[in-house]
Order: structure tokens, then sequence, then C-alpha cells
């Protein structure tokens, strides 16, 4: 199996093959498609710790989504990876135009707080396992959504 990684702070997709490890980065803040809101307060983060120095963020009373066209070397199974909110955030994506589905975020790992004034409050982000993925054709799109459950938590 191998292993596909979104990061959605800054969109990373990695493939690791079992033999072979091979991996494509892809930045997050250039989606395809985007209805993400930029709010002045959530975005000012130390940018030093997200690759490339940006983040594609959201913060808004609607959810916010990011579509992203990602082509992968060849048809196998692979494993789904995002960099995201953890925390304050009801996190979900789908796979081309597949429903919607939860993505779990018990599991974060290497979680760090982003807030520029190092506050604690919900500006965090950490890889989080997504889920599997079976391709038969090279190219696909993957959509995060991103809902801010702790809208008013600014700490």
């Amino acid at each position: 199996m191998r292993a596909l990684f979104l990061h959605l702070a800054a969109l990373a997709a990695c493939l690791h093959g079992t033999a072979l490890a091979a991996s494509i980065w892809v930045e997050g803040e250039a989606p395809a498609q985007s209805t993400a809101q930029k709010h002045n307060w959530y975005d000012a983060v130390k940018t030093d710790v997200l690759s490339g120095g940006a983040w594609l963020s959201h913060y808004g009373n609607k959810p916010g989504e990011a579509a992203y066209e990602i082509e992968v070397p060849a048809a196998d199974n692979y494993t789904l990876w995002a960099r995201l909110n953890p925390v304050g955030s009801e996190p979900r994506w789908r796979l081309d135009d597949a429903p919607w589905q939860a993505i779990t975020t018990g599991t974060a790992q290497q979680q760090q707080n982003v807030a520029g004034d190092g506050k604690i409050d919900h500006r965090f982000i950490a890889w989080v396992k997504v889920g599997a993925v079976r391709r038969s054709r090279p190219a696909f799109t993957p959509t995060a959504r991103k809902r801010c459950a702790a809208r008013d938590s600014k700490g």
C-alpha cells in the first residue's frame, strides 16, 4: 500500500511505495477550487512552521471547501493523510463525487500550536490519517471541507 499525504494547511501529497519511495508535493495555497474565507485573527500564525510560509485557512460561519486535482504515477492503493487543524473544527473529505466522510482527528500526530501570539486557542495543525484510497486511474480530486465548531473561542 502506498501513502498519500494531503497537507491542507499547505497541501502536500507524498506517495510511498513499498519497494521504492516516490513523493509528490502539492502546496495547498492554490487549490483548483476553494470557498475558504480568510480571517485576520485566524491567519495571525507562525508562518515559519508552515510549508512555504503560508497556509490555506478558513474561518467563517459556513463550511469552507478546497478541491485539488492530483495525479498519481500509477493505479494502486493509497493512504490519504492531511495536515490540518484538529482543534475546534469538523474536517471532512471526499474523493471525486463520493459522499462526505468525517476525518477522525483523535490520532493526530505532530500537533503544534501555530498561533502567532502563542496563545492556546484553536490555531493548531497536525498530521491526521484520513483514509484509504483505491485508484484505478491516475488523476483524482480530493476535496476537504472545514466547519468551524469553535467559532467564538478566540482565547
